[in-house]
C-alpha cells in the first residue's frame, strides 16, 4: 500500500522494525487498540486529539444532515457527507502526504478523526437496507452505485486537484 494512503500512521522513525516516538513526559497506553500498524504505542494526548477531532467531524455531519432535512425518497444527507468527505480526503492526502507534520500526527487527526467521523459507511449501509426492505430496489441500486461512483470520483478529483494546483 502506498505510504500516502496509510490513514492512521503516526510514527516516522524506525528502530528494530518498529516505529519509535520517544516523547518525554507523555504517557502511552499498552493496549492492542492503542498501537499503529507498525506496533508503535499512541500516546494518550494523540488519542484524545483524534477523539476531539472525531467529535468535530460528527458535529459537521449532523449539521449537513440537518440542513438537507428528511427526504423520504432518497438519503441525501448521507450521500452528501460521504461525497464531500471523499473529496476532502483526496485534497488532504494529495496536499500533505509526505509532509512531516502530517505524517507525524496530522494524518491521524484529520483523516481518522475529522473525516472519519464526518463520513459514514454505517449510515450508508443502513439506508440501503431500509430502501431494500421497503421494496425500492431501483432506488437502492441507484444509491449504492451512485454513492460508490461519486465518492471514488470525488476522492480522485480532490487528489488530482492538488497535483494541478502545485
Amino acid at each position: 500500500m502506498p505510504s500516502a494512503w496509510r490513514c492512521c500512521a503516526i510514527g516516522t522513525g524506525t528502530s528494530g522494525g518498529r516505529t519509535e516516538r520517544p516523547i518525554a513526559g507523555r504517557e502511552t497506553l499498552d493496549f492492542p487498540f492503542a498501537r499503529d500498524q507498525d506496533g508503535t504505542q499512541f500516546d494518550v494526548r494523540s488519542i484524545l486529539w483524534v477523539a476531539a477531532d472525531g467529535a468535530c467531524g460528527a458535529v459537521l455531519r449532523f449539521g449537513v444532515q440537518a440542513m438537507t432535512g428528511a427526504w423520504p425518497s432518497f438519503p441525501w444527507g448521507t450521500f452528501l457527507v460521504n461525497v464531500a468527505g471523499s473529496l476532502a480526503i483526496g485534497i488532504v492526502i494529495g496536499a500533505f502526504a509526505g509532509v512531516a507534520w502530517f505524517e507525524t500526527g496530522g494524518r491521524a487527526f484529520l483523516v481518522a478523526g475529522v473525516l472519519g467521523a464526518f463520513t459514514t459507511f454505517s449510515a450508508f449501509s443502513m439506508d440501503t437496507v431500509l430502501l431494500l426492505e421497503q421494496g425500492r430496489l431501483s432506488t437502492a441500486a441507484a444509491y449504492v452505485i451512485g454513492s460508490v461512483a461519486a465518492c471514488l470520483a470525488a476522492a480522485l478529483a480532490g487528489y488530482r486537484l492538488v497535483e494541478i494546483l502545485q
